[in-house]
């Protein structure tokens, strides 16, 4: 197996997971990948150590935290950019959560 797919794989938060029914213990399966995927442990720890403490609001760049922040967000636009062979031409919108928030924006925009 690719090892990139095997550490997302172990890195799943609540793969392990069992749910207690009326047949005993049974592994969790997760099947709405289409909503919501699951926490990966190496991005919530990404998150928890280099964003939280430094975070703030982007729409300020008169401070060091706004200003990280802003930076973040635009790495994170130009690491999108390139995961789906975009060009400086190419817009990356950043629009809220999940499918649903990307569709909805979708069709205000049309």
């Amino acid at each position: 197996m690719n090892p990139a797919i095997l550490e997302i794989q172990q890195s799943i938060i609540g793969n392990k997971a069992e749910i207690h029914t009326a047949f005993g213990s049974k592994p969790l399966i997760y099947a709405d990948y289409t909503a919501s995927g699951r926490a990966l442990s190496f991005i919530e720890n990404f998150i928890r150590d280099q964003v939280l403490p430094f975070y703030a609001n982007t729409h300020t760049e008169a401070s060091h935290t706004g200003a990280r922040t802003t930076r973040l967000r635009e790495q994170a636009r130009q690491i999108i950019r390139g995961a789906v062979n975009g060009t400086e031409e190419d817009q990356v919108i950043f629009c809220g959560s999940g499918a649903t928030a990307a569709i909805n924006k979708l069709t205000d925009i049309l």
